[in-house]
Parts: structure tokens; sequence; C-alpha cells
């Protein structure tokens, strides 16, 4: 499967990343700035749709981020509409990029509101849409952000239990993954599992401080979607499952959330495959036999492929 259908995803995410092309010759992206704009917030970002207004202004750090790496920290009182934060942002970037929109946990933030109604606090991550002035060509990503080696398509393996951060392991049957070079971005390996089994051989159980595997659809109202869905099924009672990354280990679940986009006159989805440190991730279990993983911190969950199936 070609790098240009992972393109021909992410154009139709809508992430506010305006990318062009696959190639050597781009702009610098920061891959693991990048993907943040994957993940899937439920709740949060929405808390003035489940609970009372309580106006509460004061000062507050926040750090600023885009697909292109980190700005810095800026200090904004949290009466500030988004507006006013975009302008100040806007004096420090570069004079070749404009800022469209800011978001916070995976929510394009409404310019008309205020910084409080989204919940921010400090040492928040606030992550900013970007396009070139002009007629400036798009932004394009480096192949060097894709690792082939780990590309594969998960067979039917139903007949047999896997197990990945002493988790179970129900593998994406029928998807092809498209592996995101993460191996040696973060501190270690061990999350990931890599250097227990040679590739291609199926392992069934975990290895040690390996993380487990969820999936979330790329769908940019999944996270609302599902955390409102959560909501629902608790008959009532707010924030059951709390606020954080919501995702799941059921393939088949993430897939209602999925992306669907055209490629080279086919049809196909999108989702994300990620590794979850799930000590610090509660496990939800549905009235309808769902479940879903709440994360309440984005540091303690990792995207580390694209999954994609023809419809």
């Amino acid at each position: 499967m070609a790098d240009g259908i992972v393109l021909a995803g992410l154009r139709q995410m809508n992430n506010g990343i305006p990318f062009d092309k696959i190639g050597e010759d781009c702009q610098k992206i920061d891959v693991a700035a990048m993907y943040q704009y994957f993940l899937s917030w439920g709740l949060n970002g929405y808390i003035h749709e489940f609970i009372d207004d309580v106006q509460s202004f004061n000062d507050v750090f926040v750090y600023i981020s885009s697909f292109t790496g980190e700005f810095g920290e800026f200090t904004f009182n949290t009466e500030s509409k988004v507006e006013q934060c975009i302008k100040t942002v806007e004096k420090y970037i570069n004079i070749d990029m404009e800022v469209t929109s800011m978001r916070y946990h995976g929510i394009q933030m409404n310019e008309e509101k205020q910084l409080w109604e989204y919940g921010v606090t400090s040492g928040d991550t606030i992550l900013l849409d970007l396009q070139l002035k002009g007629d400036r060509p798009s932004f394009t990503i480096s192949n060097q952000i894709l690792d082939p080696v780990y590309d594969c398509i998960y067979p039917n393996f139903d007949f047999v239990k896997f197990e990945r951060g002493g988790y179970p392991f129900e593998r994406p049957t029928g998807w092809t993954k498209k592996a995101l070079k993460v191996n040696g971005i973060y501190e270690s390996n061990d999350w990931l599992g890599l250097g227990s089994v040679a590739l291609g051989n199926p392992r069934l159980l975990s290895v040690p401080n390996e993380w487990a595997v969820s999936y979330h659809g790329t769908n940019k109202g999944s996270g609302k979607q599902i955390g409102k869905e959560g909501y629902d099924l608790s008959k009532g009672q707010r924030f059951m499952y709390g606020v954080g990354i919501y995702s799941t280990p059921s393939p088949s679940t993430a897939e209602r959330f999925a992306d669907v986009f055209e490629y080279e006159g086919e049809t196909y989805k999108m989702m994300m495959m990620n590794r979850v440190l799930i000590a610090k991730t509660k496990v939800e279990h549905l009235p309808n036999n769902e479940v879903y993983f709440v994360t309440p911190d984005q540091n303690d969950i990792r995207p580390y492929a694209f999954l994609i199936k023809k419809v």
C-alpha cells in the first residue's frame, strides 16, 4: 500500500494540517507534536456542556505548540477570548505563517469564547492550526515519519489469544498497518515491546514495561461523540468515565469513529493504533458491553501507527 494513501487520509482528517505531499524536501514537522492532533479527547473541551458555568478568572501559563514544534510558554488570563490569544501568539511565530485557529484537547476553539469556558489551566498545551501565507505551497510531510519495516496486514488469528501490556490485544483483522517512526523518540522503546521477537512472527504474550494497545477513530468529532455516548450510557451520572483521552481496545468499536476518504477511485477508512500506559488509564465497561480506556494525561497514550482498510 503506497504512502500516498496515508496523505489522503490525513487530508480527510481536517485537523488543521495543510499537508500536500510526502517527500524529502519538506517544511520541518515535529513528529511528536503532530501526534497530538490525532488524539480523541472525550468530555474535556466540552465541560461547559455538562457542568454549571462557574467563572474563575485568573492568569494561567500554557504551552503553545503546533505540528512544527513548540513555540514556548505564554501567560493568559482565563477571561481572555480565544481571538485575543491568537493575536498575541501571531506576534511570535514565523512571518511566513498565520494562525487559523487554536485547538485544545482535540477541540477547535471558538474565537468568541473565553479560555475558562474550555477549562484551560496552568501547564496545559494549546495547539495551533497553521497555514502558509499567500500562494506559498502547502506543508509537506517528511517520509521519515513513516517506518515501513513495521508495516503489515493483520490476518485472521481469531482463534489465538494475544496480550500486550498485560491486557488482551484484539488484533485489527483485515486492516493494513502503516507504522509511524516512533522508535527512539522517547526515553526508551520498552513501551513498544521491541526486540522481543523477530519481525513477522506474531508474539502471544506481553514483555516487561510494554504498554497496552488501543484504537481510536480519526473523525474530528469522535472525541466529543465518544465522550457524549459514555455520558448518555451512564444514565445521567456526570463524569462517570472522567475527563481524558478516550480510546478503546476494540478495533470494531473504534471503526465507528473512523474517517472515510477516497484514494485513486477507491474508498477507505482510517483510524489510529496507540499504546496506552494501562497503570495510569481507567478501564470502563459500558452497559452495551463495549470497553473504553480513559487516559487523563496525554503523555500516557502514544499513537504509533495508522490503520487503513478498504470499505
